[in-house]
């Protein structure tokens, strides 16, 4: 293993190279992206050596990571699906609607722009100004997936209000990318994950029952669970399906 950056040094039989961004914060962060780079925050003041051991004693973890994506990478080419590491929102790509894969399909226009699901070709068609940003084409769908749950979160909300017995003051859909849902008990506030849009329907009720619930328990205790089976006695096997 080896860094990235203006310090390079063997760290394990396993070349990879690690990049180290030093900023203003308590912790240290390491992550595996999706196209294979291993990145590193750390604080400022934080020593190389204790940046090293805490990378070494992650090696195994990364390799397991790395190994999941080029298992990824190949059975999406046996497939014959073309999915890049990072998404460029451009022709071609897969991206889920509903727990469904779907080829996005990118038309230029110097109209409105526009987000579509088209059942008939299992696809996403997007018509986005010409020359667009890959940041404009990124809004463009997530504007698309916020409507989509818009359309069928107060329906879901009002028929779990019933089986739960309690009911939020208000609801938000926000682009959370560690969290499907959270619940603010104090407040009564529920936010639900943009990305439930991409997961199979059941995935949104299990979501929307575990926020009602907890303003009956606010933590995840046994009570809390024996709740979760009256109100949703599917709810183990729709949370695998939620993070699968």
């Amino acid at each position: 293993m080896k860094w990235a950056g203006s310090e390079k040094e063997s760290m394990r039989t396993m070349d990879t190279p690690i990049t180290i961004t030093r900023k203003k914060i308590k912790n240290m962060y390491l992550r595996v992206h999706p196209d294979g780079a291993v990145t590193v925050s750390a604080p400022k003041r934080l020593s190389d050596k204790a940046i090293r051991e805490f990378v070494n004693s992650k090696a195994d973890w990364i390799e397991a990571q790395l190994k999941k994506i080029e298992e990824r990478k190949g059975e999406g080419q046996q497939a014959g699906i073309k999915q890049p590491a990072e998404s460029t929102y451009l022709s071609g790509e897969i991206h889920y609607y509903w727990g469904c894969p779907c080829k996005l399909m990118v038309e230029e226009t110097t109209g409105k722009s526009s987000v579509e699901f088209l059942e008939n070709q299992q696809s996403i068609l997007m018509h986005a100004p010409v020359n667009s940003t890959i940041e404009q084409r990124k809004h463009l769908l997530e504007e698309f997936y916020r409507r989509e749950l818009k359309a069928v979160v107060p329906h879901l909300m009002e028929k779990y209000v019933v089986i739960v017995g309690k009911s939020p003051e208000e609801w938000h859909i926000r682009n959370m990318k560690t969290k499907w849902g959270t619940c603010n008990v104090r407040d009564k506030r529920i936010w639900l994950s943009l990305n439930l849009a991409k997961k199979h329907p059941d995935c949104l009720d299990y979501v929307i029952v575990h926020e009602l619930t907890h303003l009956h328990v606010p933590n995840h205790s046994k009570a809390f669970w024996a709740r979760m089976d009256v109100y949703y006695p599917q709810w183990r096997e729709v949370r695998k399906l939620l993070n699968n």
